[in-house]
């Protein structure tokens, strides 16, 4: 199979190391997830042979071809047979545990850690419980012998954290997530929706800092019909009554070749989250054709420069007006589909996967003292 960026899922070109994979699945999309599972996919449509163990059925999952050798594994399925070469986490329990277990019995296994957020999103908004989840996982993270970030951002807020809690500090290397280009190629194969009203698309899940309600208000003031779809959990505080001229559609759980379909055919993407440790619903905008509107935050402008409509940061009643000019006018164009998915699409993630090189690492020499999962980094 192969995708009008160059994907493919034929094997080979590594040798078959062995990988396992330990994270914590997200039963609704989740973008670091759907990151690492790219990552396990990646490297076993090279060759390498993958078990991904993780807690509930990652239906994300689905959106990418199948392949004989990236097994997934839900529960408590233990360690896959025999010793592997490298060991993958994100350092989330309880999934972590099993991993540092399982490198404990292969000692000359690498450990690679994985973080996808920026951290002053967690000290914004996660709750005290979670926090703790969050600090849980740092001495795992500094035990690693490289750590795997989302983007210049993300690394810069991972090196803070390890350093204010006087931790070890392990290389980071950043390693951005992809868009789908099968799902984006699949896209071309459906139908459009079909509304009878011009309308934005917004993709989340019901996180506060993904502002679901900044968008759906934003598009419901608007004079002229306009329309709202909305690929994700809705939100309680985003519920909206439909209007005469104003209809609010969600797709709960849809696979994301609709959700392109439905990108593609869109006026506008809207992306209001005041926090983000890449941002992928841009990249999936930009690789469809569709002008994406985002909160001006330091990572976006980093990853995509000024190929957004920015507008200032938690500020809903510019969202409000910009939109309210773009509906008007038109949406700006947008730069080449083409272009954006070499960039962004999954060859070039399968090319940033090879030249990572992650069996061929050298151990850390203070690797071999795990940390505990029960261990806790100071608050």
């Amino acid at each position: 199979m192969e995708t009008s960026d160059g994907a493919h899922t034929s094997s080979g070109g590594l040798a078959a190391p062995r990988y396992g994979l330990w994270i914590g699945t997200s039963d609704i999309y989740s973008g670091g997830r759907v990151h690492l599972y790219q990552l396990a996919w990646c490297l076993a449509s090279r060759g390498a042979r993958v078990d991904l163990h993780t807690d509930r059925e990652p239906l994300w999952a689905r959106d990418l071809p199948a392949l004989a050798n990236l097994r997934v594994h839900v529960g408590n399925g233990g360690a896959p047979p025999g010793e592997v070469d490298v060991i993958l986490t994100d350092g989330r329990e309880p999934m972590a545990g099993d991993a540092l277990d399982l490198r404990r019995r292969s000692p000359r296994a690498r450990l690679v850690g994985m973080s996808f957020e920026t951290h002053d999103w967690v000290r914004r908004y996660v709750s005290p419980i979670e926090l703790l989840r969050f600090v849980d996982r740092l001495p795992v993270l500094s035990r690693c012998d490289l750590l795997l970030a989302a983007s210049p951002e993300s690394a810069r807020w991972l090196r803070r954290e390890l350093r204010e809690r006087q931790l070890p500090e392990p290389p980071i290397r950043v390693f951005a997530p992809a868009v789908n280009s099968f799902a984006l190629a699949a896209s071309r194969r459906l139908e459009p929706l079909g509304l009878a009203r011009p309308y934005a698309v917004v993709v989340g899940r019901p996180a506060e800092h993904k502002n679901q309600a900044h968008a759906i208000d934003a598009v419901f003031a608007l004079e002229q019909p306009f329309d709202v779809v909305l690929f994700g959990l809705l939100r309680y505080d985003a519920q909206r009554r439909d209007e005469p001229q104003h209809a609010l559609h969600v797709f709960d759980l849809a696979p994301d070749a609709l959700k392109f379909r439905a990108m593609r055919d869109a006026a506008f993407v809207l992306a209001p989250s005041t926090f983000e440790g890449y941002g992928m619903v841009p990249a999936e905008a930009l690789c469809s054709g569709t002008p994406c509107v985002a909160y001006d935050l330091p990572v976006l402008r980093q990853v995509y420069g000024e190929q957004l409509v920015y507008v200032p940061w938690n500020d809903p009643k510019a969202l409000a007006s910009t939109v309210a000019q773009l509906a008007a006018l038109g949406a700006p164009g947008s730069s080449s589909r083409r272009a954006h998915l070499r960039r962004h699409g999954m060859a070039a993630q399968r090319r940033r996967v090879e030249a990572l090189a992650l069996h061929g690492w050298p151990r850390r020499r203070n690797a071999g003292r795990e940390a505990s999962p029960g261990s806790r980094a100071p608050l």
